[in-house]
């Protein structure tokens, strides 16, 4: 996901995917899809968007169709989605069994209200499984966020007993 060119995704697009994967897993236990609608995905997510609620629905439907899009996630969904209507979010399609994933927990994923936090601890996952690590200035870069702002991320996901030790 921390791929760059047509199938990056920014930031907010990540923390949504990531929302969304754990509604998933809360919602169906068996199954690859779950139904749910803006204004749910909206009262539920716990991060940190811009706006008024208002905003915040227009900000999710754009991430949505954003990862509809980029194949990250199955949906029926289009700019004129209005709040209440159904959705039925799907994963099973864009699974790829060559590709490693990274295991993040439900507890660990509720502990993030900043979108920013939740992308550093994603991308330090991600680095993990591919034995990949970069300078602070990328990875600042990678997650379109200042130089200053990383290292005081880091400093707060160390000082976290629950959060890997990094860097």
């Amino acid at each position: 996901m921390f791929e760059s060119g047509d199938k990056g995704l920014s930031p907010q697009d990540l923390a949504i995917y990531s929302h969304l994967y754990m509604m998933r897993q809360v919602n169906s236990k068996k199954n690859a899809s779950f139904t749910s609608n803006l204004e749910i995905i909206t009262s539920t997510i716990r991060f940190k968007l811009k706006g008024k609620s208002r905003d915040k629905i227009k900000e999710i439907r754009k991430s949505i169709l954003c990862l509809v899009a980029k194949g990250y996630v199955n949906c029926d969904i289009s700019p004129e989605t209005k709040r209440k209507d159904l959705l039925i979010i799907s994963f099973d399609t864009i699974l790829n069994k060559d590709k490693k994933f990274a295991k993040l927990l439900y507890s660990d994923f509720e502990q993030f209200v900043e979108v920013e936090k939740l992308n550093a601890y994603c991308f330090i996952l991600a680095g993990e499984i591919y034995g990949r690590k970069i300078s602070y200035t990328e990875f600042a870069n990678r997650l379109n966020i200042s130089d200053e702002k990383m290292r005081l991320i880091i400093k707060d996901l160390n000082r976290s007993d629950s959060n890997p030790r990094i860097l």
